[in-house]
């Protein structure tokens, strides 16, 4: 049977196969149920008959999943409209970072999905739910891009690629084996994160000590004025940050024209600020698109901070530029106006 040309019809690593088992395109396999808009008056519930799933649900590394942050109930499902997703199907996302993350998780139970994402239900005369999830994640939605300046799916391309399939008790056996094995692996990463969190903590307390109270134990101390500073050096000063430095703020081109997006200067969005220096983006924006709006080219080394995201609940992300580049609304710029130094700021 045909699925397209040859640069259309990606294939998950198949080489190599047994005889008995088949490469099939995922339309055989597969029906999808795309998502719907999700009013933001209507979220918030965090109990009722239905988990209606967005894309930060399923972004924890999870495989299975039965519960939402928010719940519908049948009733304003129906009257909505919403597409019910059945029990046993693969869940990812297929718009933005959320598609090029390639999360794949399985329902549980029935729910409703956000329009950024898309449901794949197996038939399972041909392909058990749990084989279709490993399966699935062996193909990278980056590879069925759309285009443009927002990433997503390409339906048309999706549903030629093509994956392994062996006989259904051979996909139970080898469903059976991952779970176990990567419950395995997931417990010992479990471990190193908890290790990872102590020495993040043991980073915090030693950048605490050497920017409050310096290198030398043996100087004199004397009272900074500040309660959560405590004593400082006798020779310091303390000054407040708005003295110190002009915040600047960032913003976010059209994406009705492309070539504001086919521009050589890395564009940061709040996502991003992860690393202490930021050497690369996922977007890159013209000239053009920097004097469309009020966003600043800031200089290297420029300290940044997430000042509008839901990360800021527990945690504030700052980070150094790596290079010149512009920043979006949810991001300031921290240009200093005294000889205080980037690096001791940041």
């Amino acid at each position: 049977m045909s699925t397209g040309s040859h640069q259309e019809d990606k294939t998950a690593s198949i080489e190599g196969i047994a005889p008995t088992w088949q490469s099939t395109p995922v339309n055989y396999l597969f029906r999808i149920v795309g998502g719907d808009g999700f009013a933001p008056e209507l979220q918030g519930e965090s109990s009722g008959d239905l988990p209606f799933l967005k894309n930060s649900d399923i972004s924890s590394g999870i495989t299975r999943i039965s519960t939402a942050a928010n719940y519908v109930s049948h009733a304003l499902a129906r009257r909505e409209g919403f597409s019910l997703v059945p029990p046993k199907s693969i869940l990812m996302g297929k718009i933005g970072e959320s598609m090029k993350k390639n999360h794949r998780v399985l329902n549980t139970v029935a729910c409703c999905i956000d329009n950024n994402m898309q449901a794949m239900v197996p038939d399972v005369r041909l392909i058990t739910p749990e084989y279709g999830l490993y399966a699935l994640k062996l193909l990278n939605a980056t590879d069925f891009n759309n285009g443009g300046p927002v990433p997503s799916i390409n339906n048309v391309k999706w549903k030629r690629a093509r994956i392994p399939i062996p006989l259904l008790h051979e996909q139970r056996l080898i469903a059976n084996v991952l779970d176990d094995k990567l419950a395995k692996i997931d417990q010992a990463m479990s471990l190193l994160r908890r290790e990872l969190e102590t020495m993040e903590q043991l980073k915090k307390s030693l950048i605490y000590e050497a920017v409050t109270k310096g290198l030398d134990p043996t100087v004199p101390m004397r009272p900074s004025g500040v309660d959560w500073i405590g004593d400082i050096p006798e020779h310091w000063e303390t000054n407040r940050l708005r003295n110190l430095f002009d915040l600047v703020s960032g913003a976010t081109p059209s994406k009705d024209d492309i070539g504001y997006w086919q521009g050589t200067i890395p564009w940061v969005s709040s996502q991003e600020v992860k690393d202490d220096v930021i050497r690369e983006t996922t977007y890159r924006i013209s000239e053009a698109a920097v004097a469309s709006c009020s966003t600043k080219v800031l200089p290297k080394g420029t300290p940044i901070v997430v000042v509008r995201s839901g990360i800021l609940q527990h945690t504030v992300p700052i980070s150094l530029l790596g290079d010149a580049m512009a920043i979006n609304q949810d991001v300031k710029g921290l240009l200093a106006k005294s000889s205080l130094t980037p690096e001791y700021l940041f």
